[in-house]
């Protein structure tokens, strides 16, 4: 991925990118009852698998760049970071009672579609991280959001009453 001569990489510029599309629900959960879990999923996990994604994507181009168009990349990026942020809410307890396969299957299809898209769209020639934000890394983490509010278990609010 090309990058701008000067500032921070994209990698970290995604992780950050991330953690911030996350922190609106972190700082609301705080008013809950707090469930420290889905807190370090949105601010630490979920970047991570982002972070990994993104080195997915540097993989394989880097490995095969005669075979990996930017849609196969895309491709494989996309789902690299869908299922890893998916297995780690699947793994970590904190998926919603509701949430079946079939939710957990359409956003992994959706976010590995968009990955590819979203690749595909981007303007080879353009420099800086906007290049990458924009086409890419908006959508992908909108199409995330929703399927994080039918996916994420909801924290009771402070004085309710709760059932295990």
């Amino acid at each position: 991925m090309a990058g701008s001569g000067e500032g921070l990489s994209p990698p970290v510029l995604l992780s950050l990118y991330t953690i911030a599309f996350g922190l609106p629900y972190a700082l609301g959960e705080l008013a809950r009852k707090t469930n420290w879990l889905a807190i370090f999923y949105l601010i630490v996990l979920v970047p991570a698998a982002h972070y990994g994604a993104m080195y997915a994507f540097l993989w394989l181009t880097a490995e095969g760049q005669e075979v990996a168009s930017p849609l196969t990349a895309g491709l494989f990026s996309g789902f690299v970071g869908a299922a890893l942020s998916f297995l780690a809410l699947f793994l970590l307890g904190l998926r919603a009672p509701g949430a079946g396969p079939l939710a957990f299957g359409a956003g992994l299809v959706l976010l590995t579609g968009w990955g590819g898209l979203g690749m595909w769209l981007i303007n080879p020639e353009g420099e800086g991280p906007l290049t990458y934000i924009l086409p890419l890394f908006l959508p992908w983490q909108l199409i995330f959001a929703f399927f994080l509010s039918v996916l994420l278990r909801a924290s009771p609010r402070r004085g309710a009453a709760t059932t295990v």
